[in-house]
C-alpha cells in the first residue's frame, strides 16, 4: 500500500508537471519574450521622440542653407525660358571664338517646391587655351552651374593647338510663379 501511494503520488507529480507546470513555464517564457520585444520597441520610439527636436533643428539649418544657396539662382518659369537660358550659355562660349555643338537640354528636374536643376550636354572646340579658359569660366559660375562630367580630347593627332571639351553641365534654378 505504501508503494502504491508513492507510485500514485509520483504519477500525480509527473502529470502535474507535464500538463500544468511545463505549459505554464512556456507561457511565462513567451510573455517575457513579448515584453522584452515591446520594451525594445518602446525604447526605440522614445529615442525617436527625443531626436525629433534635433531633427527639427537640423531641418531648420538645412532650410536656411537652401535659402542661402538659392538666393543668387536665376528665376525661371517655363521650359521655354530654361531653353533660352541654355542657349545664352552657349552663346557666351561662342563669343570667345569657339565652336559649340551637340548642345542639348536633357533633364529638367524639380528638386523641391522652389528649386530645380537643368542638365544637358555641351561640346566646345577650338584653340586649346580658349577651351580651357571657357571651362574654367563655367566652373567659376559655381555653385549655380556645375560640370558633372568632362572629357577633353584632341580632334586629330596633328592638331597641337586644338582641343575638344565634351561636358555634361548642370544648372540650378528657382521656380518663379505658377509655371513650374
Amino acid at each position: 500500500m505504501k508503494h502504491k501511494n508513492l507510485a500514485i503520488g509520483m504519477l500525480s507529480l509527473l502529470i502535474f508537471i507535464k500538463f500544468f507546470y511545463l505549459p505554464w513555464d512556456d507561457w511565462v517564457e513567451s510573455v517575457e519574450l513579448e515584453n522584452e520585444r515591446l520594451s525594445l520597441m518602446n525604447n526605440k520610439q522614445r529615442k525617436a521622440i527625443d531626436n525629433e527636436q534635433l531633427a527639427l533643428k537640423n531641418l531648420e539649418i538645412h532650410k536656411d542653407n537652401l535659402q542661402e544657396f538659392s538666393g543668387d539662382l536665376p528665376n525661371l518659369n517655363s521650359e521655354q525660358k530654361i531653353n533660352l537660358y541654355w542657349l545664352n550659355l552657349a552663346s557666351e562660349i561662342k563669343n570667345k571664338g569657339l565652336k559649340v555643338y551637340n548642345q542639348n537640354v536633357e533633364f529638367i528636374s524639380p528638386v523641391s517646391n522652389s528649386l530645380g536643376v537643368v542638365t544637358g550636354t555641351l561640346s566646345i572646340s577650338g584653340n586649346a587655351n580658349k577651351v580651357i579658359e571657357s571651362v574654367i569660366q563655367l566652373e567659376m559660375k559655381s555653385p549655380s552651374l556645375f560640370i558633372g562630367e568632362i572629357k577633353l580630347s584632341k580632334p586629330s593627332i596633328n592638331s597641337n593647338s586644338e582641343l575638344v571639351a565634351q561636358m555634361i553641365v548642370g544648372h540650378w534654378y528657382k521656380f518663379e510663379g505658377e509655371g513650374n
